[in-house]
């Protein structure tokens, strides 16, 4: 029996195990998890850097008489092709909660103006119109959720009267397209502000109208809403529109 260095004897036991090489068994090799990790972020960049390649390769694609089309007249959204076009459908939707942005911050700085002029703030209580960028920020809440919820309530009603199913990315295609003229009228409503507030109501009440007439138009012609069913989509498609929009603004404001 072996002994320590005090001339104790060591047992066997523990000998054989200080004797015994060390060994990885059928455990990973040291920094095993850190290269698998390591791999699996690099594809998932990879993939990443793919879907960003795909989605630059569309916008190159998009076509400016088409765009152009699409402001003469909105509905020609409903050629487009859900899976080639989708780009249109996105610069429409964008463009409409942009525009409803540009909007609100020139209409805010014209309100103010107004304030102070009409009380005749001056001197020492000088005061320089600025952005409220917390009230801004609610107002394109406000506008993204109204058009999500303008565009969920037809989908639904649409699939409900209509003869023909749509997917919800054949229905966002078409319908986010013809939003296109609605982000060009509220951005010209926006700059109108600056000369007129009445003026700028006015194309902003217009440009609202027009946006629900030619949407629910083109959602009753891309569901095949039958004649007789018609009427009865129409009225659902708004009320629901309009109780859902009453809610979100009463709980951003």
């Amino acid at each position: 029996m072996s002994t320590d260095p005090q001339n104790r004897p060591i047992p066997a036991d523990l000998r054989e195990e200080e004797e015994r090489p060390p060994s990885y068994g059928r455990s990973a090799p040291p920094f095993a998890a850190e290269h698998e990790a390591a791999a699996s972020l690099a594809a998932q960049g990879a993939s990443a850097k793919g879907m960003g390649g795909a989605a630059a390769a569309r916008l190159k694609q998009v076509d400016g008489r088409r765009l152009a089309a699409l402001l003469r007249d909105p509905l020609q959204g409903l050629r487009e092709e859900p899976e080639r076009d989708s780009a249109y459908g996105w610069i429409g939707l964008g463009a409409s909660v942009l525009g409803f942005l540009v909007w609100t911050l020139f209409m805010q700085k014209a309100l103010q103006g107004l304030f102070y002029s009409l009380f005749g703030f001056g001197g020492l209580f000088a005061y320089e119109p600025g952005f409220d960028f917390g009230l801004a920020l609610r107002m394109l809440l406000g506008g993204a959720l109204s058009l999500a919820a303008l565009l969920g309530s037809l989908y639904l009603f649409g699939s409900r009267f209509g003869s023909r199913k749509r997917s919800l990315l054949q229905a966002a295609v078409p319908l986010g397209a013809m939003q296109l003229l609605s982000g060009a009228g509220f951005a010209a409503a926006g700059i109108a502000a600056l000369a007129s507030i009445r003026l700028s109501l006015l194309l902003l009440v217009v440009t609202l109208l027009v946006t629900l007439a030619t949407t629910v138009t083109g959602a009753a012609e891309l569901f095949e809403v039958r004649q007789e069913r018609r009427f009865a989509f129409i009225a659902a498609s708004i009320a629901s529109y309009a109780v859902v929009l009453l809610v979100l603004f009463s709980l951003l404001f």
